[in-house]
């Protein structure tokens, strides 16, 4: 019994684990970097039966999963429960574990020599949905609210113009990222972000990412396609950081990103520490992405 117990502990963290790192390589989005919201709210996943909210790291996974795959809404279900509900699983549509805790009683004794029972938890999962990857139910869910009108900061747009070499922006996804082998980047729109300056800084974020396809600075940790956790990939993500971060500057839109990028970089400190120069490395190409996209030239250095 014992056996068992430790077994069924050990996988549900092994399978909670595997299916983050499987979504963040795959992906390549960090859950903590989504400053946008997903229909009007920010991403509050929960299961659309018992209207529970995810929390820990159940919500850390769900959220991921919503932002990865651009799901329309927060909203999970179990198999069970969407079949309760008189719908089903699209076919070839894959869950998310969540993790649980069941408790057993146990007896022991105590530092006085008395038995007392005591209750361990064990730590299990179960399977979800998102309901987008349900079929044949009527979902009665929360009417989109309104998203929030923004103006345009006129030297943000100056940097958005000032470069005619640069990827197809697509507009209107609930996750933003950068795609170097189709050479274009996604991002929610200007209205779904709470405040106008973090749409430009996660837009200038990915803008840096583009300037090291090939046809542009031919940058070796976009090229190459460097799988997350690599030292080149944690380099890509400082440079596109700061080369947002210096670019928030230019535009005088820093002060309201600097507590973001900050977290943001913090993040990649294990990485730096193991590399001593790659700061200084990653800060250089930052700038050369930097002049790239406002267009200085070399002898204006």
């Amino acid at each position: 019994m014992k056996k068992n117990s430790k077994t069924s502990k050990k996988l549900a963290y092994e399978v909670i684990t595997d299916k983050l790192i499987e979504m963040i390589e795959k992906k390549k989005v960090l859950p903590w970097h989504l400053p946008w919201k997903v229909n009007g709210e920010f991403c509050q996943t929960q299961n659309y039966k018992t209207k529970h909210t995810y929390r820990g790291i159940n919500a850390f996974l769900t959220q991921l999963a919503v932002h990865s795959y651009g799901y329309s809404s927060p909203y999970f279900l179990t198999f069970n429960q969407a079949t309760d509900l008189g719908g089903h699983v699209k076919k070839g549509e894959s869950g998310l574990p969540v993790i649980y805790w069941n408790f057993i009683k146990k007896t022991e004794i105590n530092p006085a020599g008395e038995s007392e029972e005591v209750s361990i938890p064990i730590a299990k999962y179960y399977t979800v949905f998102n309901v987008d990857q349900i079929e044949g139910i009527e979902l009665n869910l929360p009417k989109p609210t309104e998203e929030v009108k923004h103006d345009p900061i006129k030297d943000c747009e100056k940097v958005l113009k000032n470069k005619a070499n640069k990827p197809e922006i697509i507009y209107g996804s609930n996750r933003a990222c950068y795609a170097p082998l189709i050479d274009k980047i996604t991002i929610p729109k200007i209205g779904q972000f709470d405040k106008v300056e973090e749409f430009y800084s996660t837009l200038f974020h990915e803008l840096v990412h583009s300037t090291g396809h090939k046809k542009r600075l031919n940058r070796v940790s976009v090229v190459d396609l460097c799988p997350f956790g690599t030292t080149n990939y944690g380099k890509e993500e400082l440079i596109a950081e700061m080369g947002a971060a210096f670019l928030c500057g230019y535009c005088k839109i820093d002060n309201t990103t600097i507590d973001n990028s900050a977290a943001y970089l913090n993040s990649w400190l294990k990485t730096i520490k193991q590399t001593p120069k790659l700061l200084i490395e990653a800060s250089g190409a930052a700038q050369k992405a930097v002049d790239y996209l406002l267009g200085v030239k070399k002898e204006e250095e």
